[in-house]
């Protein structure tokens, strides 16, 4: 069995004070999207409804490695379990296609158990509702969908053999 949460990074500030998209940081709002969104994926992990992921995989830009480090942190502390996970950040997972983002989850090794996966809208709530079904539209900053696949390798997860487990993040 595999595990995925499709993770929307949290609140940028506005991008009106910076030259490019790219570099935009979190506000102070996304930072604390990050510690109420670690809060629910600790939750999620200590009930035992996804095991913790041991792949951290997240696009590049400066909103989303952001993102992905307050949220790792929060769960190294708040987790009831010891915990280790790697993390990639990929150019490739910047404002990426559904199709980007699946090369990545299918280019994971294959003990990899549980994946996170930071990422942006729209592609990110398109990947979710490709692989879920509905999860509500689009995710807001700092949303999250988890869901399992009856699947022995990343390369054989789709639609048909996933379970929408829960979908949650600030609005």
């Amino acid at each position: 069995m595999k595990h995925l949460i499709l993770l929307r990074h949290a609140n940028a500030k506005n991008s009106i004070k910076y030259n490019d998209d790219f570099d935009r940081p979190l506000s102070k709002r996304g930072k604390q999207q990050c510690h109420e969104t670690g809060s629910e994926l600790c939750r999620l992990i200590n009930d035992e409804i996804v095991p913790p992921p041991s792949l951290l995989l997240s696009s590049n830009a400066v909103r989303t490695v952001e993102t992905t480090e307050e949220i790792k942190a929060y769960m190294e502390e708040n987790l009831n379990i010891p915990w280790k996970a790697v993390t990639y950040f990929d150019k490739n997972l910047y404002l990426p296609s559904i199709e980007e983002m699946l090369v990545s989850l299918w280019s994971a090794p294959p003990e990899t158990e549980t994946i996170l996966l930071c990422s942006h809208n729209p592609g990110i709530s398109y990947l979710a509702e490709t692989l879920f079904g509905r999860v509500g539209g689009q995710l807001p900053t700092a949303g999250w969908a988890a869901g399992s696949f009856e699947a022995e390798t990343w390369q054989d997860i789709n639609k048909q053999n996933s379970i929408l487990l829960e979908v949650g993040g600030s609005l």
